[in-house]
């Protein structure tokens, strides 16, 4: 079994929540070796937190919630995608949740909904956690997003 690279997904990106205006999703990824450390804040916000995602192959990595686990699919070199990502959370974690697409800074942002558009039908969707109640997780301020059942 070889190892995932993990360089593609190493580095500054941009999200972009699909659906409601929304603040910008800022993200810089860390390759620790067998994870990774997301440091993760709203555009205009300085205060970062940390998220552990675990590379499943070269094109995808996963991020374990405390109700579910979301897939991030890298689509091209440029733009990976992780649906029902945003919760906004203004809302309690009640109501939809939005597909974010993840954007390299510059032109690429540019394109983030087309690339959504002919992407979308193929990604997967969050399912709900392995993660026993009460796990601890890198930061614990962080709010868990709850997985909505899509019809």
């Amino acid at each position: 079994m070889s190892t995932p690279n993990r360089q593609p997904f190493v580095g500054r990106w941009i999200g972009q929540t699909i659906g409601p205006l929304a603040a910008a999703h800022v993200w810089d990824v860390i390759d620790r070796g067998s994870f990774y450390e997301i440091r993760t804040r709203w555009e205009g916000e300085g205060v970062a937190h940390a998220l552990r995602g675990r590379p499943l192959d070269d094109a995808r990595f996963e991020i374990h919630g405390s109700e579910a686990t979301f897939t991030a699919t890298l689509v091209d070199p440029l733009h990976f995608i992780i649906p029902g990502w945003d919760t906004n959370d203004t809302r309690g974690f009640k109501g939809p949740e939005y597909d974010v697409v993840f954007s390299r800074p510059g032109l690429a942002e540019l394109m983030a909904r087309q690339v959504w558009e002919q992407t979308r039908a193929g990604l997967s969707q969050p399912r709900p956690t392995p993660n026993p109640p009460g796990l601890t997780y890198i930061d614990p301020r962080i709010r868990r997003k709850r997985v909505v059942r899509r019809a």
